[in-house]
């Protein structure tokens, strides 16, 4: 599964960034897997890059490759981030455009932790464990 999830990575573009890590930063690109989840297209393995910039893709594995199905920018501030501008067949809109965590990076294994989001499908997804991959 590992490999599977190496593999959703580099297909939908999200290894490869030239952006060294920084100490405490979540620049990187991140996995993790869901099950029973509910609506159950948000089972399966998840990826997610997020740049130096700010700039985040979030792509989920279908079959053995990647798809990407949201970008965004997001505003990182101490142990906060919050989760905006975001564009993609499965982008969370309106009322729903803005979610803010509290995260917690310890080794490799990222956790979100919810503030405030209205987005069903981006809090389901955040609300896992985060492996680094890159």
């Amino acid at each position: 599964m590992k490999r599977s999830l190496l593999t959703l990575a580099a297909t939908t573009s999200l290894i490869g960034s030239s952006v060294a890590l920084a100490s405490g930063s979540l620049t990187g690109v991140y996995t993790t897997s869901g099950k029973g989840k509910t609506p159950a297209a948000l089972n399966g393995d998840w990826a997610i890059q997020i740049k130096k910039s700010g700039d985040y893709q979030i792509a989920k594995r279908v079959g053995t490759s990647g798809q990407v199905l949201v970008t965004g920018h997001a505003k990182i501030a101490g142990g906060k981030i919050t989760f905006q501008k975001e564009t993609g067949p499965a982008a969370c809109k309106g009322p729903q455009s803005v979610g803010r965590y509290a995260w917690t990076l310890r080794g490799k294994a990222l956790t979100f932790e919810r503030l405030a989001d209205r987005c069903t499908g981006r809090r389901t997804i955040l609300g896992g464990r985060f492996t680094k991959v890159s």
